[in-house]
């Protein structure tokens, strides 16, 4: 058991991605664990982790990819071809995956067609700053995203420890 990324619920029950297995585990509140996802594929160097309300759809951050699960299709490639994937998140506002490649310096918005859009960082770790666009600004190693209720959201970086907020 090797838990890397954790997804809770209001009511307690907790979805853990357990790289060590390649799995994706349902700790209820009562104390009972269910495996939910079993990916075939072996899951990588990831801690992304967002379930729906439902808890049809999952999708999970592994080195390079991000992959999606459903009840109907299993475990797919959602989007490929990051450096090195951090956290990931869903945004309130439309519904679309937002994900932090960590080794890429960078915050993207992620379509269901697979394309992406830089929406912050601008792939370095210099330049930019307070009060710059948000992809002007040098993200070392962003690794954290959280929307925030009022709008706009919240990213945090491994190097230099930092937290910006972007509007």
């Amino acid at each position: 058991f090797a838990p890397n990324g954790l997804y809770t619920f209001p009511d307690g029950t907790t979805y853990i991605l357990d790289l060590g297995n390649s799995l994706i585990r349902k700790w209820s509140p009562d104390g009972n664990v269910v495996t939910v996802v079993e990916d075939p594929n072996v899951i990588s160097i990831g801690r992304g982790l967002w379930v729906s309300p439902d808890k049809s759809l999952i999708y999970y951050s592994s080195g390079t990819e991000v992959r999606r699960w459903t009840e109907d299709s299993g475990v797919t490639v959602y989007a490929s071809g990051f450096v090195g994937l951090g956290n990931l998140a869903v945004d309130p506002s439309d519904g679309e995956l937002v994900v932090t490649d960590r080794e890429g310096h960078g915050v993207y918005k992620v379509y269901e067609n697979g394309a992406r859009e830089l929406i912050a960082g601008n792939e370095s770790t210099k330049g930019g700053g307070s009060g710059f666009l948000a992809t002007q600004t040098g993200l070392d190693e962003v690794r954290g995203i959280a929307f925030h209720p009022e709008g706009g959201y919240l990213l945090a970086t491994h190097e230099g420890g930092q937290i910006w907020f972007v509007d």
